[in-house]
């Protein structure tokens, strides 16, 4: 049995190595939508792109986050029944994509109110096969793409940042449910990661620039304040992300001063791409 399965990858001014990346996904998908948010578009590269079989190349000229083009793509891949979303800097382990096909055959079948299934990018050996998750990433995510209409796609005032974690909190809402499977394996780069050794303890950190801390602290209080049932767990992860930037990161003061800016236009209800 087989099902049709459409793909998008979110591009932002990115390298040659996307061009691999694709290619651990791309003989198992249908169709793949590369949308391109980069700020000077590179030719080179999406003359390869175009090159390649089944790609749509989509570019806005602008930055349009990650909301908008994921509901542009959910509008126009409506003759698919799932959608892999893929970032840039995210690949599968050798035949990983044709397994994932075979995972996701079989719980579908098996249980309808399943709506995203995903896949480990943790590098971690784990008890279980599969387990059922609260939130997951969006990279790797294999969604159903009725489901995600019926949810509203995405949130685009959010821009970036919780943009996943939230929709799987609205789509579980609904009474839909999130599996992933730790047999199948990805290698996802977040961000510039560091280890410390502070006390009280070793710690990593990912060093993002101010902006994206903007959207960091100003999308979780969103969570927060939509979502009670997680509202202390983003509690302690916006204190985290405070204390390992004054403790580890550099540029500490301009990061901080963004992360106040993040809260006051959430208080102010100042939504959307930061102006």
């Amino acid at each position: 049995m087989e099902f049709n399965l459409a793909g998008v990858v979110i591009l932002y001014n990115p390298d040659a190595k996307v061009l691999t990346n694709i290619q651990t996904y791309i003989d198992e998908i249908d169709i793949l939508y590369v949308v391109d948010n980069s700020d000077v578009v590179n030719n080179n590269l999406v003359e390869a792109l175009k090159k390649m079989d089944k790609i749509r190349y989509i570019h806005f000229n602008e930055n349009m986050g990650i909301a908008y083009p994921l509901n542009f793509i959910l509008s126009n891949a409506r003759d698919y029944e799932f959608l892999l979303t893929m970032d840039q800097d995210s690949c599968f382990k050798p035949n990983m994509m044709k397994k994932y096909k075979e995972n996701i055959l079989i719980w579908a079948d098996k249980d309808a109110s399943i709506a995203v299934f995903a896949a480990d990018n943790t590098g971690l050996i784990h008890k279980t096969a599969y387990h059922f998750e609260q939130r997951v990433m969006m990279s790797g995510n294999v969604l159903k793409i009725a489901v995600a209409q019926l949810a509203g796609g995405f949130n685009e005032s959010l821009f970036i940042d919780e943009v996943d974690h939230e929709f799987c909190y609205r789509v579980r809402k609904l009474g839909y449910k999130i599996l992933i499977f730790y047999d199948i394996k990805m290698e996802h780069h977040l961000g510039n990661i560091t280890g410390h050794n502070i006390w009280p303890g070793y710690f990593n950190t990912t060093n993002h620039c101010g902006i994206r801390r903007y959207y960091m602290a100003r999308n979780m209080l969103y969570v927060m304040n939509e979502y009670p049932e997680v509202k202390w767990q983003y509690f302690k992860d916006f204190i985290k992300m405070v204390i390992k930037i004054i403790l580890s990161e550099n540029n500490k003061l301009e990061k901080i001063k963004y992360i106040i800016k993040g809260m006051q236009d959430y208080k102010h209800e100042k939504f959307g791409k930061f102006q």
